[in-house]
């Protein structure tokens, strides 16, 4: 992939706020920036949903909305709910954090699928974005969680939730590059990161990663020679 300028990357970010401190006046700013500056989606938190749908209005952006963020061990028939409830609020898209130590326990049937199910269905027919750790699955691991989000009909898997408390591996270029040569085109990766240079954002997309998704987007497009800080 070939970005030569800042608006060609813009394009491809997903700008973030799921800080536990977003006031009003910080969603207004992000979404003038991301409307100034051509990102066309910006990810916040459930409660700021509605509020960041009405600063919005008439401007070229997309809101979507975290979905158990950070950690994802939820019921689905919560996960659901939060979901029905994002969308009333006027949600465009959806992350939805899985519960990833249930799935490494074994726990498909009773939470892996029907949470995986309840985003498709509930979303009805906006994007769904499956947030996931990486990092802390082993290959067969990562090939199942891929191939149960195709069966449901995902259509983006997010590589981690970023989350720093978290204290997990990072996840690496080839992390990405194995999901990539796995899913093909069938399910898109996007890499959530802080990305604090522009060539790491790059590097991810040059990996096969479709979009990614970063509190940092300023950061990155300003190293463009071009970029229009004015």
């Amino acid at each position: 992939m070939t970005l030569k300028t800042w608006e060609q990357i813009a394009s491809l970010i997903d700008f973030a706020d799921l800080r536990v401190d977003t006031r009003e006046r910080d969603l207004r700013l992000l979404c003038l920036q991301a409307e100034k500056y051509k990102i066309p989606v910006i990810l916040v938190n459930p409660g700021n949903v509605k509020l960041a749908k009405q600063i919005s209005k008439g401007m070229n952006i997309e809101i979507a909305s975290a979905v158990s963020y950070p950690v994802g061990a939820y019921f689905p028939e919560v996960k659901a709910q939060e979901i029905a409830d994002a969308i009333a609020d006027g949600a465009d898209q959806i992350y939805m954090i899985m519960a990833v130590g249930a799935f490494i326990d074994g726990w498909l049937e009773q939470q892996t699928i029907p949470e995986f199910n309840y985003l498709v269905e509930k979303a009805d027919g906006r994007p769904t974005k499956l947030v996931t750790e990486v990092s802390v699955l082993d290959s067969d691991q990562r090939r199942k969680v891929c191939d149960l989000a195709m069966e449901s009909g995902i259509d983006f898997l997010v590589t981690t939730t970023d989350f720093d408390r978290s204290n997990l591996p990072q996840v690496t270029l080839k992390d990405i590059e194995f999901l990539v040569d796995h899913v093909q085109e069938d399910l898109l990766i996007i890499h959530k990161n802080k990305f604090e240079e522009s060539k790491q954002a790059i590097a991810s997309l040059d990996a096969g990663a479709a979009r990614v998704c970063t509190e940092n987007a300023l950061a990155i497009l300003s190293e463009f020679e071009d970029f229009p800080w004015a």
